[in-house]
């Protein structure tokens, strides 16, 4: 009723309608400055997540790089120390390969957790791990591949050679040895040696991409259930 008469009367009275003309001028003005408010939280938003991600992906990629390089580097000295080390299923650098990834993922993880102010949910602990890992191995496969088909295809047998020496124990364990088990393993690797060196391409890709994603989830999952921190509610 009371904002009816102050309508009303700013009709017939040109006090009033000057008055009724700045509060109308006010509440613009102060509708105006809330929806700039607005926009520029959202814009600053937007602008946090991005710049968020964007470092996320920075520290899986350092990390990746640094997973990859270490990698590399063991591979180049087992090569020209120990090439047979290369394959040997319990050799030190076999060991060694299972636990770098391991080691990378939990430390990009770790950086992705003190970068979020110490605390950080699973999915987001899980990206950068499964990242560097992913990162790192392409790189290292990359170069193994290259090694092990292009500058030195004598690896090829020696990995052919402790396939054969893992199957033979294998056998041995269950009292299969010798006669025609022997004779078996033999027709089966030289089809396997056969089917190494004309694998195309396309499918050492293909198993590579396989093994890396398989891998990085595996991984990735195992490091972010450690890593994961909730942030404490803090209820007045």
């Amino acid at each position: 009723m009371e904002a009816f008469l102050f309508f009303y009367g700013s009709l017939t009275n040109p006090v009033i309608e000057s008055l009724q003309f700045q509060f109308f001028s006010l509440l613009s003005v102060r509708k105006n400055l809330e929806i700039k408010s607005t926009t520029e939280i959202v814009k600053e938003r937007f602008l946090f997540y991005k710049d968020y991600k964007f470092y996320m992906k920075n520290i899986a990629f350092k990390h990746g790089l640094m997973y990859g390089g270490t990698s590399i580097l063991l591979l180049v000295i087992f090569y020209f120390v120990q090439p047979k080390g290369l394959f040997a299923p319990a050799s030190i650098y076999n060991i060694l390969g299972y636990i770098l990834p391991f080691v990378f993922a939990f430390l990009a993880a770790k950086a992705a957790r003190t970068a979020n102010g110490g605390f950080i949910p699973f999915g987001e602990a899980f990206v950068p791990s499964f990242l560097t890992v992913v990162i790192g191995g392409a790189l290292f496969h990359t170069v193994f591949q290259l090694l092990m088909n292009y500058i030195d295809p004598s690896l090829l047998e020696l990995n052919l050679a402790a396939m054969k020496d893992v199957s033979k124990s294998t056998a041995e364990m269950f009292g299969n040895s010798g006669g025609e088990i022997d004779i078996t393993l033999e027709e089966a690797y030289e089809k396997i040696e056969d089917d190494m060196k004309n694998v195309g391409i396309g499918m050492i890709i293909g198993s590579i991409l396989i093994n890396l994603l398989l891998s990085g989830i595996f991984v990735g999952a195992i490091i972010a259930a450690i890593v994961k921190k909730k942030e404490p509610v803090i209820t007045a």
